[in-house]
């Protein structure tokens, strides 16, 4: 296995990018935190840590004349890592909704097509890139379509002398 060169880390670069692209905006459009330019920045970041820890592979392979050998997946699996806390952050609850989650779960898979395309896997990243665009554009017009059962809270105020709880239905 060589190392990429200067051609080879523009294309996973332009197609990291190009992906982040495709998922903005949606986001953008619905106003959600994290947006066109963050979505590009999360899956180029992803790319980017992919082919730093190629780069520590083929250096440290080299190094010690091919005795060792770096495991560049350690590099990816603390991005992800990392991605969970950034993905954590945009998850509010506001009373009984909790908003966020999708746009958390769209940064978590811009990171994993930035490793993809970062690891020079084209084929899987596009093929992850179409499946995730259809799961978050052609799927909205299910979701509404799904019955729903929500959950509900009373609450009861009541003096000492007043309502017995036998009294309540």
């Amino acid at each position: 296995m060589m190392a990429p060169n200067a051609w080879d880390v523009l294309l996973r670069l332009g197609a990291a990018m190009a992906s982040g692209f495709l998922f903005g905006p949606d986001r953008e459009r619905l106003g959600r935190a994290a947006g066109l330019r963050t979505t590009i920045l999360v899956c180029l970041a992803a790319a980017l840590a992919m082919l730093l820890g190629e780069a520590f592979y083929h250096e440290g392979y080299a190094a010690v004349g091919g005795g060792w050998r770096p495991d560049p997946a350690r590099l990816a699996a603390g991005v992800i890592t990392g991605m969970g806390f950034i993905g954590a952050g945009v998850i509010v609850r506001q009373g009984m909704v909790t908003r966020g989650v999708t746009t958390a779960a769209v940064l978590w898979i811009n990171t994993v097509l930035g490793l993809c395309y970062g690891g020079g896997y084209f084929l899987i990243g596009a093929l992850g890139t179409g499946a995730s665009l259809a799961s978050l554009l052609l799927f909205r017009s299910l979701e509404g379509r799904v019955d729903r059962d929500w959950d509900g809270t009373v609450a009861v105020t009541a003096a000492a002398d007043g309502v017995e709880t036998t009294e309540l239905k």
